[in-house]
C-alpha cells in the first residue's frame, strides 16, 4: 500500500546513481515506509526485467522476498513494535507469537543457489510463512 510507483519507475529506468542519491537527501523520514516498499518492489522488477538476458549467458537471477525474520535487530524490539509486526499473523506460525529463524530464509536462498533450482529464473521466492499468499491470494 506503500508503493510509489513513481519511485519505483525512476529506481527501476534510471541508471545514474548520483542522481537518485541526491534526490533521496530530500525524502522525509515519514515517507520511510515508501522507501522500504517502493526499493523492494523496484529490485523485483528488476529481477524479472533483466533474469531472461542474463539467462543467454547461463546466470539465473532470482530473488528472496523474507518475512518478518528473528534477527539482532528484530531481538531488540519492544512488546508494543512486536505487536505491531505481528498484526498479521504469519500462517506457518498461526496462533504463536513469533517470527520466522533467519535458517529458513537462508534455506530459500540455498536452494535457488543449488543445482536442483536448474529451471528456476526469474522469480521472486516468498519465504515469509505464507503472508503474501494470505494477503495477495488473487494476484499471480
Amino acid at each position: 500500500m506503500t508503493v510509489r510507483m513513481d519511485w519505483v519507475d525512476m529506481l527501476s529506468n534510471v541508471m545514474d546513481e548520483e542522481r537518485i542519491l541526491e534526490f533521496v537527501k530530500d525524502i522525509p523520514r515519514t515517507q520511510a515506509a515508501s522507501c522500504y516498499s517502493s526499493s523492494k518492489h523496484a529490485l523485483a522488477r528488476w529481477v524479472r526485467r533483466v533474469s531472461p538476458s542474463w539467462a543467454v549467458d547461463g546466470l539465473r537471477i532470482n530473488a528472496v522476498a523474507p518475512g518478518n525474520t528473528t534477527t539482532p535487530m528484530t531481538q531488540n524490539m519492544t512488546d508494543a513494535q512486536m505487536e505491531a509486526a505481528l498484526l498479521i499473523p504469519i500462517p506457518t506460525r498461526y496462533g504463536r507469537k513469533e517470527f520466522l529463524d533467519a535458517e529458513e530464509i537462508a534455506n530459500g536462498i540455498t536452494f535457488l543457489a543449488s543445482p536442483m533450482a536448474s529451471g528456476i529464473n526469474g522469480v521472486i521466492l516468498f519465504v515469509d510463512g505464507g503472508i503474501d499468499a494470505l494477503l495477495r491470494s488473487e494476484r499471480f
